[in-house]
């Protein structure tokens, strides 16, 4: 028995594009941006934007970041040179920039805190700089060099009375968007959806639950907006899908960052950067890939070279042939295609027993036997760059099924608080905290599955409601307990 080896797939290709981005060593970057910063001006960066930004003045040190009620008193500053016009052209999609931004060699501070604020300021000179936030680019003049300590202990006041991270009351406010796929079979059509739940429980217990149309995805730089569609009318030979992923506009805003595929497509997972595809062939086998959710455009899923480096590689080719030998224990086997470029980037993501783990497939032509095998391999790397990183469940899988003996998946709040399990027709809403008891449910398919699960705590849940509840929401049934 002679068994080959063969994957293939088909995209709409794009080209690259070269974007000079140097990091230099870490040094104390606030000192050279320090200072109270007025705003001079504003303009939007599309017809369709969110909230534009009220608050005129900025406060950067090496102790806050603050823009209003929108601020950081643990911010971190990394630095990178850019030829600005082609990164902002690169980054926002050909949108028409102020002749000031117009510059080479332009520096941009990346202020973030490991929670969920982030900010690119771009260093104009020495006192001016900008920012682009909510689909608008701002230009500040600094108006001093120093921020008052009076205003650094004001807003570290505010912060530490939302006790966000108070060991000593753990009835914190917190929030969680949950996207959920549903995938329908009917005869032989198959029909895809998505959407979103925003679940809050505030400070009071309090737990308030809505639901909207396509995923609502939270990123360091803000709410974005990923879709999924089928157009017939790119070339009437074929169907394409797409994927589309976008900054968060109200209204209709038209997608410049798409992923466009003549197979049928399905979204495993999608986070903050990436984003785990699952494609299905025309032999209705399946093959997978990971991509940049800032760069679906590009058509150029992420290696495992990228993910873990040579050793991943090594791992993957080892994983493959011993599933083979060891399933096909003294048959003749073609390795030839196993080791290329395609096989590299056949990676993916699948849900299992509350976690997130990595997956390749092959394709085995039996020519003897006339028949096609297709399989599955489970891929036990260790990544370099945070692909998913959900929290880890406070409790043993064995536990989740006695607790919901019907259980499919379970989430847990970062906290170990909140748990999220998902059986056959229901979610369910536990408080760990208080004797597991099961606040609310909400009634779900058997064909759905949870592929996106962001957290927020403190003051950033009542951010993401009110963010939230401009979405195109859609009626949401629930029961609360």
């Amino acid at each position: 028995m002679i068994l080959s080896i063969v994957t293939v797939i088909m995209f709409t290709q794009k080209g690259d594009e070269n974007i000079v981005d140097k990091n230099i060593p870490p040094r104390n970057l606030a000192l050279p941006l320090q200072g109270i910063w007025e705003m001079e001006s504003y303009q939007s960066l599309g017809e369709n934007v969110g909230d534009s930004i009220e608050e005129k003045k900025l406060y950067i040190s090496d102790q806050l970041v603050a823009q209003g009620d929108r601020f950081s008193i643990k911010p971190s500053f990394k630095t990178k040179y850019v030829n600005l016009s082609s990164y902002l052209k690169y980054k926002y999609n050909d949108v028409e920039m102020p002749d000031y931004l117009n510059q080479d060699n332009v520096t941009i501070v990346t202020i973030s805190d490991g929670q969920r604020f982030y900010q690119d300021i771009f260093k104009i000179n020495d006192d001016k700089l900008a920012i682009v936030y909510n689909g608008y680019i701002y230009l500040y003049h600094r108006q001093s060099k120093e921020v008052p300590k009076a205003i650094v202990k004001s807003y570290q006041d505010l912060y530490y009375s939302t006790q966000e991270y108070s060991d000593k009351n753990r009835e914190k406010d917190l929030a969680v968007l949950l996207g959920v796929k549903r995938v329908h079979y009917e005869d032989s059509s198959r029909e895809i959806s998505y959407r979103t739940y925003l679940l809050r429980i505030d400070e009071k217990n309090h737990l308030s639950i809505y639901q909207g149309k396509n995923i609502f995805l939270p990123r360091a730089d803000g709410f974005w907006t990923v879709k999924y569609s089928f157009d017939e009318d790119l070339d009437p030979r074929k169907a394409h899908q797409i994927i589309s992923a976008d900054p968060f506009i109200e209204g209709n805003g038209r997608s410049k960052n798409q992923l466009i595929s003549t197979l049928p497509i399905e979204i495993a997972y999608i986070g903050p950067n990436f984003t785990a595809l699952q494609i299905q062939n025309n032999d209705d086998s399946l093959d997978y890939r990971i991509f940049d959710v800032d760069h679906l455009r590009e058509n150029k899923p992420v290696t495992i070279k990228e993910i873990a480096g040579d050793d991943g590689l090594q791992v993957l080719e080892e994983q493959i042939v011993r599933n083979i030998e060891e399933s096909f224990s003294g048959s003749e086997v073609d390795m030839e295609h196993i080791l290329n470029e395609n096989t590299e980037r056949n990676i993916g993501l699948e849900r299992n027993n509350g976690k997130w783990k990595f997956l390749t497939s092959i394709k085995m032509n039996d020519e003897k036997e006339e028949d096609v095998i297709h399989r599955n391999i489970e891929i036990n790397i260790v990544p370099n760059i945070e692909i998913a990183n959900w929290p880890d469940l406070p409790i043993r899988w064995t536990n989740v099924k006695n607790l919901a003996p019907r259980a499919l998946d379970a989430i847990s709040s970062p906290d170990g608080r909140i748990l999220i399990v998902q059986d056959i027709d229901e979610l369910k809403i536990y408080d760990l905290v208080h004797n597991d008891d099961l606040l609310a449910t909400i009634p779900i398919s058997e064909k759905d599955s949870i592929i996106m699960a962001e957290w927020a705590m403190g003051t950033y849940s009542e951010k993401w409601e009110k963010s939230f509840q401009k979405t195109e929401r859609l009626p949401v049934q629930y029961q609360q307990e």
